[in-house]
């Protein structure tokens, strides 16, 4: 995990790690060691709304329904595995999500610092036919 976080300013390295950290432990072993799980928890994040993105209403919607839609699957797989221990799984799950979405609320900012301009200005150039 440390290697993650070396290119990091020491002061983002330090809080995205505790961050990150914090996230990790807060999932419980159940969801950790089930790979169906995990990749449903990947889906309920890909279908959520950060922010105050420029989306048509419609589309919104969509994303909504499809949230809920796997979030539902995620109870409903939970409570297949673990029966009514599934509940202590199920309600954890708002808080670890919501602490997922603050590391990727700041994720943008992180290596902020960290690039050498004289290098990163002729990346574009490399890509693109930029003259």
């Amino acid at each position: 995990m440390d290697d993650m976080f070396a290119k990091l300013s020491a002061a983002n390295a330090q809080t995205q790690k505790a961050k990150c950290l914090e996230f990790f432990g807060f999932f419980d072993d159940e969801i950790k060691r089930n790979e169906l799980a995990v990749h449903l928890v990947m889906l309920i994040i890909l279908f959520t709304i950060r922010g105050n993105p420029i989306m048509d209403e419609n589309d919104v919607r969509i994303v909504n329904e499809q949230r809920r839609h796997h979030k539902n699957l995620l109870k409903r797989y939970l409570e297949s595995l673990y029966g009514e221990q599934a509940r202590r799984i199920i309600d954890r799950l708002p808080k670890a999500l919501e602490m997922l979405n603050d590391i990727a609320r700041n994720a943008g900012m992180l290596f902020m610092g960290c690039v050498r301009t004289g290098e990163a200005e002729d990346l574009p150039a490399e890509f693109f036919m930029i003259k």
